[in-house]
């Protein structure tokens, strides 16, 4: 009672001038008291306007400048935030590092006494709104990473805050108009730290497509017109955002006429009906190669030699030479129709003499079956035969080696068993002859006339001698193998 007596009836003095609080509670004159000393020593609390601020609103103040409502200007700041900002100002003038630590330590102490979680959201705010931006070991902070460094006190003595760079009005609207003309699109940024990141991003994007159309390199030859564009993309490309509206506009020329001639074109090509004629010409040139020897060789060049060519991605060459293409395609299917008209003859003639030999009418149905099997699948070849070289060949083929066996094996006689052949004699005298099949009897040998070998001196005929030299000489062969017990087919 004596101490509350004291207390109730004490004169209290604030920076050395007596107050007056008249309480008969002690309690109730002490907490005056102390509400009065926060008012006289910490004559900048009220800056905050009696905000309430929590550290779980940091992440809602580094966004707020990407909202699009809040100008840049300075007369939108608030009292606090202007006051962090004219700290920093004057640590910038005279080349002192600006800390988040070293602001907290600054305004947690008179004449400001602002709490932790509220310096933090006010800096927080500065960050989003662009005034000032975040720094870390030199690397720019932003988005999570930044408000995770904001709020772990152990990383604010790392986290440097460096001044914004002003930008004028006339940098932020050539930017702005070099990225409409460039990347085709308007930029969603007004004001010049967002349209700095916007541009690094979209050249960004713009370096990995190009990788993917040099990957196809093999493939389109002329894309390595594209080697000078991702130069000079890659010079560009990573810079911070500040360089893209200062410096920038010293390559705005350069970028601006590779886009022209040679980036758009080449988005064109690989995007339109260009791509799929080239395409279709370099696959049939690939697939059709060996009929070209036959005919339209003349078109397939001038079809190569468009293909070949760097250029071929600018103009209409492609669409001109998709005309060439049609007439070229018209001829070699005409030739193919042609030549496989004629191989299935030439067969067709060779079967049915096969099937008028006499032998060919003794023989057991399977086997018939099985020697017009052999007949079909040439048939079957010819008929899906797209080459004409594979298609002589298998005619020749058949010819010389295939026909050859099937005449073998219809004038070979089959051997009947032993005991259908016995003498009468050896029946009436008990013998009804062995259960062994009779030996077989050797395979007539046919040969082609095609694959004999005449030994003619010259490689020529010249005239009637050398004619009638070379018929004894053919004569001669034709008879020898005959005498060998072959047959010659022709």
């Amino acid at each position: 009672l004596r101490a509350r007596s004291l207390l109730a009836d004490a004169r209290l003095f604030v920076r050395g001038v007596e107050i007056e609080i008249r309480s008969e509670d002690p309690q109730a004159k002490m907490e005056r008291a102390f509400q009065t000393l926060v008012e006289k020593v910490h004559v900048n609390l009220g800056m905050l306007r009696g905000v309430a601020y929590s550290e779980n609103e940091i992440g809602k103040f580094l966004a707020q400048g990407n909202d699009g409502l809040l100008g840049g200007g300075d007369t939108n700041l608030t009292e606090a935030e202007q006051e962090i900002l004219n700290y920093a100002q004057a640590n910038a003038r005279t080349g002192v590092r600006t800390t988040v630590k070293a602001i907290l330590e600054r305004f947690e102490r008179k004449p400001y006494g602002w709490s932790y979680a509220a310096i933090l959201c006010t800096t927080a705010s500065l960050i989003g709104r662009g005034k000032i931006e975040a720094r870390q070991d030199g690397s720019p902070l932003e988005g999570d990473v930044l408000q995770r460094g904001l709020q772990n006190s152990h990383a604010h003595s790392n986290i440097v805050l460096e001044l914004q760079v002003e930008f004028t009005p006339a940098q932020t609207r050539k930017l702005k108009e070099f990225y409409g003309e460039f990347f085709d699109s308007q930029p969603a940024g007004l004001e010049g730290k967002a349209l700095g990141l916007e541009t690094a991003e979209a050249f960004a994007a713009l370096k990995s497509e190009l990788a993917v159309l040099e990957a196809q390199s093999p493939r389109y030859p002329f894309l390595a017109a594209l080697v000078e564009v991702q130069e000079a993309v890659r010079e560009v490309t990573g810079k911070p955002y500040a360089w893209y509206v200062q410096e920038l506009g010293h390559h705005d020329d350069c970028l601006l006429d590779l886009k022209e001639s040679v980036l758009e074109p080449v988005r064109r090509f690989m995007g339109g009906s260009q791509k799929k004629i080239y395409d279709e010409a370099r696959t049939y040139l690939s697939d059709q190669g060996a009929n070209f020897g036959y005919g339209g060789d003349d078109k397939a060049g001038a079809i190569r030699a468009v293909l070949d060519d760097p250029n071929c991605f600018k103009g209409n060459p492609i669409q001109q030479m998709k005309g060439t293409l049609d007439s070229l395609r018209a001829e070699v299917d005409s030739r193919i129709v042609a030549e496989r008209k004629a191989a299935l003859s030439e067969v067709g003639a060779l079967r049915e003499k096969l099937q008028a030999l006499p032998e060919y009418s003794a023989l057991t149905d399977l086997n018939r079956r099985e020697i017009e099997a052999g007949l079909a699948g040439v048939l079957e070849t010819i008929e899906n035969s797209s080459l004409i070289p594979v298609i002589r060949e298998r005619v020749n083929g058949f010819k010389s080696t295939a026909y050859p066996a099937l005449l073998s094996r219809v004038t070979t006689p089959v051997p009947k068993p032993a005991g259908e052949t016995a003498g009468v004699g050896e029946e009436r005298q008990g013998f009804r002859g062995s259960e062994s099949p009779a030996p077989t009897p050797p395979p007539t040998e046919y040969v082609a006339a095609t694959a004999l070998r005449v030994a003619y001196a010259k490689p020529f005929l010249a005239d009637e001698r050398d004619v009638d030299a070379y018929l004894d000489i053919l004569r001669e062969t034709l008879i020898a193998e005959i005498r060998a017990g072959k047959r010659v087919t022709v």
